[in-house]
């Protein structure tokens, strides 16, 4: 079962702590509350955020509360705290909703085989199996006699195992499948109605890399396929994702298995800055994925505007610190500090695969 929340995204906000419990939440027993896995990362502020809480028990009373986090990591005080009830258990022959499959991966670019060698994979969100018979998707109608097992995935090629760059045996080969690489917009449809939306088509897709070949991916959770902010390209390493590809291929996908990537956006990249004595710096985490690292530093003084940049190649470390950023210049017999510094800007560039972008702010 599940929940889905809205809130208003406050202000400097960089990560969100969501949790839920039985008992009604507060202050004190905020920390003892469940986590919620991979919440969404923070949208503009003042924007309404929308986040389907998963996993929940039937016809149970939760209790819902959320605090942000800015990127020196302080944190607000307890949001509104918001219940809602999930419904009884699913019958033996249920009506289907949307969302109950969702489109979960895209190799919208190809492979490295040839352009044309696309896959979509469907996935199923229920504990129940779906019959697809009539069901289409882009550009596929899926004919009678498929169906997806409960939390299970189902997918469909332009060419077979022996044709294609994957080495994983389809559910449905259709030469029709066509995925765009720029506007691209796939709706799935069970004959009457939407049952799911990927991408919200205008220009480049939400996810995914041409050049690399890089799957467009959804996140574990869900959310609404139209949001770029649910998709993230695949970065996964593994000898069980290369196991999905015929010997010698570097594309990234996993093609009718569970998604083994998720963004660094997904993970919660972070920045932490700090000043001590005329001197600046910061702390990054959760890096894996990226390979360079570009920073800039602009800060008012009483002799106007300064700025310090640098870049340094991290290689996919998980976090990265830089100290000692003079506020100022030194010479080889003394520094002279810049005064009056109120407030320090700082912007990281995350380079990879895709690319990333955190600032934080810091008043002294």
């Amino acid at each position: 079962q599940s929940v889905n929340l809205t809130w208003t995204v406050p202000a400097e906000t960089t990560v969100y702590d969501l949790r839920y419990s039985l008992n009604p939440i507060n202050e004190a027993n905020f920390a003892s509350a469940m986590p919620v896995p991979n919440p969404p990362a923070p949208r503009v502020a003042g924007d309404s955020q929308d986040f389907e809480v998963t996993g929940l028990d039937s016809a149970m009373t939760y209790y819902f509360a959320v605090k942000s986090g800015d990127a020196a990591l302080n944190w607000s005080d307890l949001s509104n705290v918001v219940s809602d009830t999930t419904l009884d258990e699913i019958s033996e022959d249920p009506d289907l909703n949307p969302g109950d499959v969702v489109i979960n991966e895209l190799m919208w670019m190809g492979t490295s085989w040839r352009a044309a060698d696309e896959y979509l994979e469907l996935r199923n969100m229920t504990d129940r199996s779906i019959d697809l018979s009539g069901w289409s998707v882009g550009g596929v109608t899926i004919p009678s006699g498929k169906s997806i097992p409960a939390h299970g995935y189902f997918l469909i090629t332009n060419f077979d195992k022996d044709g294609s760059g994957i080495n994983v045996d389809p559910d449905l080969v259709d030469s029709d499948l066509e995925l765009d690489d720029v506007d691209l917009q796939v709706e799935l449809y069970n004959g009457i109605e939407i049952i799911d939306t990927a991408d919200n088509g205008e220009g480049l897709p939400a996810a995914g890399e041409q050049e690399t070949y890089r799957s467009m991916e959804r996140d574990a959770t869900p959310g609404n396929g139209y949001d770029a902010n649910v998709w993230h390209t695949c970065l996964d390493d593994s000898a069980l994702m290369h196991s999905y590809w015929d010997s010698g291929r570097n594309d990234c996908g996993t093609p009718g298995r569970e998604n083994l990537s998720q963004a660094p956006v997904a993970v919660g990249s972070m920045l932490k800055l700090f000043y001590y004595d005329h001197r600046t710096g910061f702390l990054a985490v959760n890096l894996q994925g990226f390979n360079q690292l570009k920073y800039t530093l602009i800060y008012d003084s009483n002799t106007g505007q300064q700025a310090i940049s640098g870049q340094v190649e991290i290689g996919g470390q998980e976090q990265w610190e830089i100290t000692d950023l003079l506020l100022g210049s030194c010479s080889t017999d003394s520094c002279v500090y810049h005064e009056g510094v109120t407030q320090i800007n700082l912007t990281v560039e995350l380079i990879g695969p895709v690319n990333r972008t955190l600032t934080a702010l810091l008043t002294i």
